[in-house]
């Protein structure tokens, strides 16, 4: 049965199995391309962050507009999460048989 799994996922290449031990597979080569992506946005928004900061030191009114993008950015992740983590309607795959 692992075997049809894999065969299905990704053509022959090596699959990891979940933690939970289920049969939900997920190719290695995915797994980083997230693993990259998470880690490319982290620093992507790290250096916006001081940029904002480096050029506020220069133009003091650039502060002001740093501080409004961060809390705009902060309170709709903020949204976005608790959203996501707080709504039961949205964790329809929980109840699903693997």
């Amino acid at each position: 049965m692992q075997r049809d799994a894999a065969a299905q996922c990704g053509l022959g290449r090596p699959m990891y199995a979940g933690a939970a031990g289920g049969t939900a597979l997920m190719s290695l080569d995915k797994i980083f391309l997230i693993l990259f992506c998470v880690i490319v946005g982290i620093a992507g928004s790290a250096g916006a962050v001081a940029l904002l900061y480096a050029s506020s030191l220069f133009h003091p009114l650039l502060l002001a507009g740093a501080v409004v993008v961060i809390g705009f950015v902060v309170y709709v992740l903020w949204r976005l999460l608790s959203e996501r983590l707080g709504n039961p309607a949205e964790d329809h795959y929980d109840g699903m048989k693997n």
